[in-house]
């Protein structure tokens, strides 16, 4: 298990070990965080959950970094450069677009 990698349009220390992250987007670890998530919905109130923590590395990149960081984070299982789509312009847009409408709904 090597944690969660997520990239950022930005970074900024608020305070030693406060961070302000901006626009956040998990590229490697999105099966660690439904495991998590099905651990956290199925036990809520489990107190050694709060006790809990992961690794997670934030990277501030550029729309050309992010492609280059997926592939060297993924190294567990094979990443084609067709399942990266999700992180092109135009995937970005219909996202944002789609959940306007279902908020909408």
């Amino acid at each position: 298990h090597n944690g969660l990698t997520i990239s950022c349009s930005g970074i900024i220390r608020i305070e030693n070990q406060h961070f302000k992250i901006y626009n956040p987007q998990i590229i490697n670890g999105c099966q660690t965080v439904n495991i998590l998530y099905e651990a956290y919905k199925n036990n809520i109130k489990d107190p050694k959950l709060k006790k809990a923590s992961i690794l997670c590395r934030f990277y501030a990149l550029d729309e050309k970094q992010v492609e280059g960081v997926c592939q060297a984070t993924n190294t567990q299982a094979n990443i084609t450069l067709s399942e990266l789509r999700s992180n092109d312009d135009i995937q970005k847009i219909i996202e944002k677009n789609c959940s306007k409408n279902i908020m909408k709904s």
